[in-house]
């Protein structure tokens, strides 16, 4: 059975042409660990190998993304992404939790939806006894393939409590017209 048959358009189309693209893997360090985990390593290329069979038993259907806290490489997240529509517009809804709306840019190029952003969070404590300050940085990067019929011109994105939305309006796309052949005998 051909999965993609079933899918009425690939959002991630660029997304994942990004993704074959071979890149170099630094194996993950305690110097170089956002989080010291012992088993880290393991529990990264045990979700490289999931990923990997899911996608060959599947072939172009999407899985759910890493949380907004996890990464896919040191220092680079991947926010949660929800899609839905309505007969007037798509709308595109991402998680972007502690992300400053003026860190984040949202544009078209070459019929492509480009989201990106960086996280950049310091919290800081003082007591009696102690003093300290955890920080959080990080980039994210999703691109959304854009159907025919959005009009790209007339998107709009806004950012509220974490969650940044962008409506894209719909077009009416011109009937397509059909003519029936003739099969003529001999």
């Amino acid at each position: 059975m051909n999965w993609q048959k079933l899918l009425p358009w690939n959002w991630f189309k660029k997304e994942e042409e990004e993704a074959r693209v071979p890149v170099a893997q630094v194996p993950m360090t305690t110097e170089n660990a956002m989080v010291p985990f012992p088993f880290h390593e393991f529990h990264r290329e045990f979700d490289r190998l999931w990923n990997s069979m899911l996608q060959s038993m599947f072939p172009g259907l999407r899985f759910p993304a890493l949380p907004m806290g996890s990464t896919t490489m040191a220092g680079f997240l991947r926010p949660t992404l929800d899609l839905s529509v309505t007969d007037a517009a798509y709308q595109a809804t991402l998680e972007v939790p502690g992300v400053d709306p003026h860190d984040i840019k949202v544009e078209v190029r070459q019929g492509n939806l480009y989201i990106t952003g960086e996280k950049k969070q310091e919290q800081e404590t003082r007591d009696r006894d102690h003093y300290r300050i955890e920080r959080a940085y990080g980039q994210f990067r999703r691109v959304l393939t854009l159907p025919e019929d959005a009009d790209a011109e007339k998107i709009e994105a806004r950012c509220r409590n974490g969650v940044l939305t962008v409506t894209i309006p719909r077009v009416k796309l011109p009937e397509s017209s059909a003519r029936l052949i003739e099969v003529k005998a001999g």
